[in-house]
């Protein structure tokens, strides 16, 4: 059974992307004069997720009846804690209208980075697999009958050529819809466990050390942390609570545990950039920049340019996995290409020597 906090993620990705279009209509109607109410009970009709919809129903029917929107926000697993921290900001200073549009920017935000971290991840792999999938499963398809002319036992069979005909009966056999039925619901009954090992602090640690992959995915969980670090310091949310929240939002148990140590540091008299620094997951110019803005007030406009900086150094990471993943993939369709083909023409080469 999924927790409590698995079924909030789970909900929330689902809905993520129409959440910045959820509140970016929300801002536009509040900030017209419309009361809450009626903006949410307007979301209810009009929003294109059904999620959303519940979600705008349940507020309405919450607020009609005296709930301040926050505590509303509160109950429903759709809205992160990110959200409602800023939304009680809100209703404390009267800017509910500024921290929607701030939440609606935040959301495209984090958007825009997850498709170029996808798209930079998933598509040298996708036309690797097609790539690979075509040089396996054809030429045991199109040359089988020219690998039958063999199996009389008349000529001898080159082992590559033998191991084309053993892989071509294997496809053609049922042992492979079998096996691949097998390993699916093998899968489907692990995925709790996988899910839990995934997620664990040690795997995750280890993920982030790899060298290049390691490195894109620890300036993603950093990226995601200074830009919630930096709308909520812009907001007037405390540092400390800011720090909590930022370290669950950067989605990686190691970043999110070194915030937590952090915010006992700091609670135990220490300076921001000393309790950062134990952790050894944030670099030099990270600690010496926070330091540098609270010192001299400006800590919302650093870590502004800190998530750009680290925006910049990870479009670079990205583009450095996506050259380097790519002659990778070439190599291994090469080799598969060319095996067919070798295990292809040798017979015919001791074919036409025989005459």
């Amino acid at each position: 059974m999924d927790s409590k906090l698995e079924v909030e993620e789970k909900s929330e990705m689902r809905a993520r992307p129409f959440q910045a279009q959820f509140f970016r209509c929300l801002a536009a109607m509040f900030s017209s004069g419309i009361p809450l109410d009626r903006c949410f009970d307007s979301l209810a009709q009009q929003t294109p997720d059904a999620l959303l919809r519940e979600a705008a129903g349940q507020m309405n029917a919450r607020i009609c009846r005296g709930q301040m929107l926050s505590e509303a926000m509160e109950t429903h697993p759709l809205f992160s804690k990110l959200q409602v921290q800023l939304v009680r900001v809100g209703e404390s200073s009267g800017a509910l209208e500024v921290i929607f549009g701030r939440i609606a920017d935040e959301e495209e935000r984090r958007l825009a980075l997850e498709d170029r971290v996808r798209l930079a991840l998933t598509t040298p792999l996708w036309v690797g697999c097609i790539c690979l999938l075509c040089a396996i499963f054809l030429p045991p398809f199109l040359f089988h009958g020219l690998l039958a002319m063999f199996e009389d036992g008349k000529l001898t069979v080159p082992w590559p050529t033998r191991l084309l005909m053993e892989f071509s009966a294997f496809v053609r056999s049922p042992w492979l819809l079998m096996t691949t039925l097998s390993l699916g619901l093998a899968l489907w009954a692990v995925r709790g466990r996988f899910q839990l090992w995934w997620s664990s602090l040690s795997w995750q640690s280890r993920l982030l050390r790899l060298p290049v992959i390691g490195r894109v995915l620890w300036l993603v969980a950093l990226t995601r942390l200074l830009h919630s670090l930096e709308m909520m310091v812009s907001s007037g949310v405390p540092l400390i609570r800011a720090l909590q929240l930022a370290g669950h939002c950067s989605a990686s148990p190691p970043l999110g545990l070194a915030m937590q140590e952090a915010v006992r540091s700091i609670q135990g008299g220490a300076d921001l950039g000393a309790a950062l620094k134990p952790s050894g997951w944030f670099p030099n110019t990270f600690i010496q920049g926070l330091r540098a803005g609270q010192e001299c007030g400006r800590l919302a406009g650093m870590l502004k340019h800190l998530s750009r900086l680290f925006e910049i150094e990870l479009e670079h990471s990205l583009e450095l996995l996506a050259r380097a993943s790519e002659p990778l993939f070439l190599l291994m369709v090469g080799g598969c290409v060319g095996f067919t083909v070798i295990a292809t023409l040798m017979p015919m080469v001791d074919l036409i020597r025989s005459f």
